[in-house]
């Protein structure tokens, strides 16, 4: 298989993206804030306005800004973290049908390319790149990069975008997995507490404290007796504690 860096000179800059991309997918902690970072680091490094990663939601069939960086007009990316779209919608649904990236040199003229969404009134869409992000079964959203300060997208630009949205979705996908698994972890810890809140309770009746498999053969004996009329003859040497049974 081809190696497709092969055809272009990668600069210092696109190297130093690269890297931070690599070391900075293990921060699946904190998933929002490696990504806010990446997207920085890529306005930088493609000279671009924006870049926005959306990702699609296969039970309402439609995609949400999960994060964006675009310049701060308005409270646009405010705006478009709360905005969903149909997964049909524009060149998203287009990349996403197709599960191929497009390049834009200008979006007045082409087709695939709507502007019907409020917050499209604030930032103002002149070119672009849209990549899929692609998980091993499936694609799970779009990364863009928006308007190219001077000149147009190039063939090294588009390349680039494919590597990082790879990278990218294997940091997402590995976010998901991470929340799921502490999500889950979270629970057993709770259960775990409620079940020794339970046990404490049990063999701390009434002032009496045991743990020993004979005093725990005491206690159910007596969840057997109590709240009955059953009369129960209780022995044993002084001071083990007759009476408080």
């Amino acid at each position: 298989m081809d190696n497709p860096l092969r055809e272009v000179r990668l600069s210092n800059n696109d190297l130093s993206l690269l890297y931070d991309l690599s070391t900075s997918i293990h921060a699946i902690d904190d998933l929002d804030k490696m990504l806010k970072g990446i997207l920085k680091k890529m306005r930088e490094v493609f000279d671009i306005e924006g870049a926005s990663i959306a990702l699609h939601d296969k039970e309402r069939k439609d995609f949400y800004f999960f994060r964006t960086i675009e310049e701060q007009q308005n409270g646009t990316e405010e705006k478009m973290a709360k905005m969903r779209f149909p997964d049909d919608y524009s060149v998203a649904g287009w990349v996403f049908r197709n599960k191929q990236p497009v390049t834009i040199p200008d979006v007045s003229k082409d087709s695939r390319y709507k502007a019907n969404l409020d917050i499209q009134k604030d930032f103002i869409t002149r070119s672009m790149i849209c990549v899929p992000l692609k998980s091993r079964h499936k694609i799970i959203g779009v990364l863009y990069a928006l308007n190219k300060r001077s000149g147009n997208f190039t063939h090294k630009d588009s390349i680039l975008l494919e590597i990082l949205s790879g990278t990218i979705s294997i940091a997402v996908e590995n976010a998901k997995l991470y929340g799921h698994i502490k999500a889950h972890a979270d629970n057993l810890f709770k259960e775990n507490l409620r079940l020794m809140s339970e046990v404490q309770d049990r063999y701390n009746l009434q002032g009496i404290i045991g743990s020993t498999p004979i005093m725990k053969r005491a206690f159910e004996l007596l969840d057997k007796v109590v709240g009955t009329m059953t009369t129960v003859f209780i022995q044993g040497e002084t001071g083990t504690g007759k009476e408080l049974f």
